[in-house]
């Protein structure tokens, strides 16, 4: 029999930045925990708990992703604007060096 997995799995997954596969496994992960934890199965309890662990086990899955040594996750965080201001930078230098340039074309004598 295949699981059943809630409607809301594989938004929250994608909210989180992680694949349905492994989101699926932590929703596997979840009901166990519920089931461990809860005497009365399928009661409000039980799904209570359970959503509450999936999103405890989406959090730290999502932040063991993102802080990776080497990955490019902290990179990919980065504002937009952080990007740009190196270009922003090179860009003014560039066009301060070309009329400086056209300043110096246009003078007599030189």
């Amino acid at each position: 029999m295949r699981p059943k997995y809630p409607k809301m799995l594989s938004w929250q997954a994608r909210k989180a930045g992680i694949p349905d596969d492994i989101a699926k496994a932590l929703w596997i992960e979840a009901l166990r925990d519920a089931t461990s934890e809860c005497a009365v199965l399928e009661s409000p309890e039980y799904w209570k708990s359970t959503v509450d662990h999936l999103f405890q086990h989406l959090s730290t899955e999502a932040r063991a992703r993102h802080a990776a040594p080497f990955g490019w996750g902290s990179l990919a965080r980065l504002p937009a604007r952080q990007w740009l201001h190196g270009l922003t930078i090179v860009e003014t230098m560039f066009f301060i060096g070309m009329r400086t340039a056209r300043g110096l074309q246009h003078r007599p004598g030189l």
